[in-house]
């Protein structure tokens, strides 16, 4: 799951993520229209879809950027933020990364691919439907 709230830099690091998830065999990705996708229903997508977790795109976290308005987190399975044992290690793997695969992909056209939420290919992992999850997740839960 990939999302965020369409800050600096987030339709180029959305592009970066689906590129190295493409060249590392991820075989899923669910992404926001145009990348958006708000922290709650992110949360919603990860769960609903038993992910293994989110990227999410956001300068209330980590804020970082020209003017702290970019930055990651990351949520696990359950939906919510990584506990602090996780983004150890996390950090820790990262001090011994030396190389890494990057598949160069054509820009990817969000709308184009929302409109078609089966659209899969060997090259391109598949995207979904994210905010009509949201949608349908809060009406399931109103009064």
């Amino acid at each position: 799951m990939v999302g965020g709230d369409g800050r600096y830099f987030s339709p180029e690091a959305v592009q970066i993520i689906i590129e190295i998830a493409a060249a590392n065999d991820v075989a899923k990705l669910i992404i926001g229209a145009d990348g958006i996708l708000s922290t709650p229903a992110a949360s919603n997508v990860i769960r609903k879809y038993k992910a293994d977790g989110g990227i999410l795109l956001t300068a209330s976290h980590n804020p970082g950027g020209p003017n702290n308005d970019f930055g990651i987190k990351y949520n696990v399975s359950n939906g919510g933020p990584a506990p602090e044992n996780v983004t150890n290690k996390i950090y820790e793997k990262t001090k011994t990364i030396s190389e890494y695969k990057v598949l160069k992909l054509d820009p990817v056209r969000f709308y184009s691919c929302m409109r078609n939420p089966d659209h899969t290919s060997t090259e391109l992992p598949s995207l979904g439907r994210p905010l009509k999850d949201r949608r349908i997740h809060l009406r399931s839960i109103k009064d």
